[in-house]
């Protein structure tokens, strides 16, 4: 009868902390990039097609990605934002390689983004739920034998029931973490520039890039392309040195 008060006692009271322990697990929120629209260092059209660029400071990546912005906070790396209006009536084209800036690959970005780890606490549910069947199993046996073992059942019991409520806190807590990461994953993929982006007639494109600080320059070419002709092509040189003079 003890036992079973035990066991309750402990089961209420994991009943109750659980959702406190799974708050824990951090949270991501998608913010639009319309956000950090404002204050361009960079401007300039050719052929109505109109390129606007700045350097983000660290204000604008509080904004976008509040306590995830991890690696990327400080002066290690760099963020370029750039916005690409086409007026004409042609369809453009855009590539990564053609900036010249050598940029951090879009999953390097992600893992950088990236604070918890889905694997270890998913890691911690499984061995957790091992462990505490295994005690529960000890103290069944320990039921059977002399009363000089009954101590040893009351605390396995216990710790079985401990071990299956820290496993339970490792489910959830896992799962919360994998909804996170999954967030960061796709709004990093939708906001840098990683892949051939056209930009068709009267369509606007915006998207950042992510530079090591080391590979970092303020004056690089943006070059854009005719979609159907690319012997057809458009390039900007792009000066951020006043944006870099106002951090």
């Amino acid at each position: 009868m003890k036992n079973n008060k035990l066991f309750f006692s402990i089961f209420l009271a994991a009943l109750v902390l659980l959702p406190g322990c799974i708050l824990h697990v951090p949270s991501y929120r998608r913010q639009p990039l319309r956000m950090i629209r404002e204050n361009f260092t960079y401007s300039d059209s050719e052929s109505n097609l109109m390129l606007r660029a700045k350097l983000l400071n660290e204000v604008d990546k509080e904004d976008l990605f509040g306590d995830r912005i991890g690696a990327i906070e400080g002066g290690q790396f760099k963020v370029v934002y750039l916005s690409i209006h086409n007026l004409s009536d042609k369809n453009y084209s855009i590539m990564p390689h053609s900036i010249d800036l050598r940029q951090i690959s879009c999953s390097r970005v992600i893992g950088l983004m990236k604070k918890t780890s889905s694997v270890g606490r998913l890691t911690a549910y499984v061995f957790g739920g091992i462990a505490s069947k295994e005690l529960f199993v000890l103290a069944a046996s320990a039921s059977f034998a002399s009363a000089n073992v009954i101590a040893l059942s009351v605390v396995a019991s216990t710790v079985g029931v401990g071990l299956e409520v820290i496993s339970l806190i490792g489910l959830f807590r896992g799962i919360k973490s994998i909804v996170m990461n999954s967030r960061i994953a796709k709004d990093i993929k939708e906001k840098t520039l990683h892949e051939k982006i056209i930009i068709n007639s009267g369509e606007r494109y915006e998207g950042l890039i992510f530079v090591k600080s080391s590979d970092y320059t303020p004056q690089f070419a943006v070059t854009m392309h005719e979609n159907n002709n690319m012997k057809n092509s458009i390039s900007f040189n792009v000066d951020l040195r006043q944006n870099e003079q106002q951090e």
